[in-house]
């Protein structure tokens, strides 16, 4: 069959706005790197002239600037799946101007069959050749296209003359039935072949082929820091380990590497081992130190889904390709990643983390709890399904102001249940039959940076029972601390925005009176009061603890429902009487004061005569600049009088003062200091005059006939 040549634009004038697109390629080989481009320049002409274009975007994994940068930057993405690394996508997706849904790598392929995406309109597919039956010589990288291609209504072929056609043979292209037909996916071994060769797919459905000629522009890998070297020497030590105790079988087993400078540095050091035997790998990505591996015989095969090398490593193997053609296999990204093979190889996965919290829960994928980063790509397919699953970070990032080992994941990618072992560039924290108690400390002992083990000790101890011992209200205090201060080492598990109140029933307790400075002496026998409650307002609290310096405010109520002693004779009636009185008060300022202190306060005689409360029948009307105080308070803004409040540097010192009270029986304990925040001082003046307004009023009922 004849196919039409045409340009880069002319295929994109074909393409409508809301098409879908099905690309080739995993990671940056394998994509096209033309039709994209122009597809985006028609995307910002149509903006220009003020009419909508937008396409959804389906691949293998990740792409490159030709893909996924350029598109986003003319903002022409509405749906983008399963897995994007490109800054400008990355911004777009965070200020929801694309669509992302993020997907195990593993399933894509198999839920665009089953239709839960809609239609595929055009396939786009970067080759090495053609042949007029419809035969496709893939490229670098193979991801979905399998798939796509079948489904697509059209399809555009970019031939890549860079592409050597001696490329031929290094694809099993694979396609498992769906269910219920499904069946075993028969490979044993990494280097079982199972598929054909090239893509066969309908000649009758290419629209055009374009000429292009463009390496996959990969950039080297930066040299390993210390920090990743530090990490691949203990991932390799602790796999010479349980190679050494006879939980790795002698033959070894496949292994499973992710893409960057720390699985760089873990191959670098397998390399250089001698004590563990050659292996092969069954990955989803082989890179740059995947070819050294191979040269040296310490790989002896490696089957994956993208040959993701730099430009230059990419070089060599081209001119080295009779070497290397028998020891690389690509297949489709269902296959490369597929959890029932993984599963029966019994692969050892390696994996990176965002952040790992000290149960052992892993964050791939958001910043912060909100941000997409990348995505989750193949990490839950192996870790979930591997022999042994293995996830490494940095212990801190950003100067150290960023613990990656935090109280809790922001955001769960990985639970508990799927993670055997956490390694940073600190240590190694063997997860395995462990209980969440011991994980923690297992993790906080050998993950964690120093400058943070005593902060998540600290956290471990606020829990007070479960199983699992988290705190929730404390559980995010790393990541608000990050977002208030920039620096995770400032967190105060104190000072946060939960809310405890406290409500104490002082009539309850007789001996607890006595913890009540200037109040003992309302309680005796012929007392009036039948209830009186304190109600104590506190912000920021951690765990069941309070801190006095975390007090907002207080209210209290007083009830007497009879006829008392002292309300007979104040009133000088014999009926019985009600009273109930509530009062709100707001703390702007707090005095702290020692135990020594607050006993010799608790010793002032107070003159309970002259305490009591009573409205005169002929109270004249409150004054204007009274009503316009009462006005005033009840339009306080009691949130920000406790912002406003400068911190008390007698709480900064941990270990200076006792800050915690516990609930429970200590409760009337409490009171005692928290009731004796601010001096009582007596005033003779004062007591004089009410001395005198209380004998008008006494000389005043006494005058009036007792009613009968």
């Amino acid at each position: 069959m004849a196919y039409n040549f045409i340009t880069a634009q002319e295929a994109a004038e074909m393409i409508e706005n809301g098409n879908t697109l099905g690309l080739s390629g995993f990671t940056a080989p394998g994509n096209p790197k033309a039709v994209t481009e122009a597809v985006a320049h028609k995307a910002e002409r149509e903006h220009a002239a003020g009419r909508e274009f937008k396409v959804n975007i389906f691949t293998g994994a990740s792409t490159n600037d030709h893909v996924d940068g350029i598109l986003a930057r003319n903002n022409a993405i509405n749906m983008r799946a399963p897995y994007q690394n490109t800054p400008d996508l990355r911004k777009r997706i965070n200020a929801h101007d694309a669509h992302y849904f993020d997907r195990h790598l593993s399933e894509m392929a198999q839920e665009t069959r089953y239709g839960f995406y809609g239609p595929t309109d055009v396939a786009i597919i970067e080759a090495a050749d053609i042949t007029d039956s419809g035969e496709v010589l893939l490229g670098c990288g193979l991801g979905n296209i399998p798939t796509y291609a079948p489904r697509a209504k059209h399809i555009f072929i970019e031939l890549n003359e860079a592409l050597p056609k001696s490329l031929l043979g290094m694809h099993d292209i694979y396609l498992p039935q769906d269910p219920p037909y499904r069946r075993e996916i028969p490979i044993y071994a990494p280097n079982d072949r199972i598929g054909r060769p090239t893509l066969q797919i309908d000649p009758s459905k290419v629209r055009g082929i374009i000429r292009t000629n463009s390496l996959d522009g990969v950039k080297a890998f930066t040299k390993p820091d210390e920090v990743s070297e530090r990490i691949g020497s203990n991932v390799v030590n602790f796999l010479i380990n349980e190679y050494r105790k006879g939980r790795i079988p002698k033959e070894f087993l496949p292994l499973q590497s992710g893409v960057g400078n720390v699985a760089n540095a873990v191959l670098h050091y397998l390399c250089l081992d001698k004590e563990l035997p050659n292996f092969m790998m069954y990955t989803e990505v082989v890179q740059d130190s995947v070819l050294e591996l191979l040269r040296a015989g310490k790989c002896t095969f490696a089957s994956t889904c993208s040959m993701t090398f730099s430009d230059e490593v990419e070089a060599q193997l081209f001119a080295d390709l009779d070497f290397f053609h028998d020891k690389i296999m690509m297949r489709p990204a269902e296959i490369s990643n597929n959890p029932e093979v993984i599963r029966r190889l019994g692969v050892i996965a390696m994996n990176t983390a965002l952040e790992a919290d000290i149960f052992g829960c892993v964050n791939s994928t958001h910043v912060l709890g909100t941000r997409m980063m990348n995505g989750i790509g193949g990490s839950g397919d192996f870790c979930r399904n591997a022999y042994i699953s293995i996830f490494s970070c940095p212990s801190v990032t950003k100067g150290g102001m960023i613990s990656n080992i935090v109280p809790m994941v922001s955001h769960c990618d990985h639970s508990e249940h799927s993670v055997d072992v956490i390694i940073t560039d600190q240590g190694i924290a063997d997860l395995r039959a462990k209980d969440p108690e011991q994980r923690a400390n297992e993790i906080i002992n050998n993950c964690a940076h120093p400058d943070f083990r005593p902060l998540l000790r600290e956290y471990l101890k606020l829990s007070k029972g479960g199983q699992t011992p988290a705190t929730l209200n404390a559980a995010m205090a790393f990541h608000t601390e990050f977002a208030a201060s920039g620096d995770m080492r400032n967190t105060d598990f104190s000072k946060r925005d939960d809310k405890v109140i406290v409500d104490v029933n002082v009539m309850v307790d007789t001996a607890g009176r006595r913890w009540v400075p200037g109040l003992s002496a309302f309680f005796r026998k012929n007392v009036d009061f039948e209830n009186l409650r304190i109600r104590f307002n506190y912000g920021n609290v951690a765990g069941d603890t309070v801190c006095p310096i975390d007090l907002t405010g207080y209210a209290f109520t007083i009830e007497s429902n009879g006829r008392g002693y002292e309300m007979f004779r104040f009133n000088r009636v014999d009926e019985p009487v009600f009273v109930s009185t509530y009062a709100e008060v707001y703390m702007l300022d707090k005095e702290y004061i020692t135990v020594k202190e607050a006993k010799k306060w608790e010793k002032l005689k107070i003159d309970t005569s002259a305490i009591g409360i009573y409205e005169p029948e002929d109270a004249p009307q409150l004054q204007p600049s009274v009503l316009a105080l009462i006005d005033r308070v009840n339009n306080v803004d009691r949130e920000q009088i406790r912002l406003d409040v400068v911190p008390d540097h007698r709480m900064i010192g941990r270990t200076k003062v006792n800050r915690n009270f516990t609930f429970g029986n200590r409760a009337l304990g409490m009171l005692k200091t928290l009731t004796g925040i601010s001096r009582y001082k007596f005033n003779k003046n004062f007591n004089n005059r009410w001395r005198k307004f209380r004998k008008d009023q006494v000389e005043k009922n006494n005058s009036k006939p007792l009613k009968e």
